[in-house]
């Protein structure tokens, strides 16, 4: 064992990032479990499925309902998401 000095920025941070996964992680499987829509790819704190054009404004909706909606061990979270649409990755950005 050694001792090790941090900017508490970063401690901060890497406490986010990891709580911000939880949530996201388990919005996933919430959404995946209700819909059936499984993720194509994420990251700490993003979503991304892969859906028919016309079942792409539904499935929007829903997703950001669900991800707006804070986990049952944090309640009163305030949440909040936003969400796109495209062709392509970076076209939904």
């Amino acid at each position: 064992w050694s001792l090790h000095r941090t900017w508490g920025g970063s401690l901060t941070e890497n406490i986010v990032q990891a709580l911000a996964r939880i949530v996201v992680f388990d919005q996933a499987m919430y959404f995946q479990g209700k819909y059936g829509y499984r993720v194509a790819t994420r990251t700490h704190d993003e979503l991304v499925y892969v859906v028919d054009d016309a079942k792409a404004s539904e499935v929007k909706n829903l997703l950001l309902e669900t991800m707006k909606t804070p986990p049952t061990w944090a309640t009163g979270l305030p949440l909040s998401a936003e969400a796109g649409i495209g062709k392509s990755y970076g076209g939904a950005k």
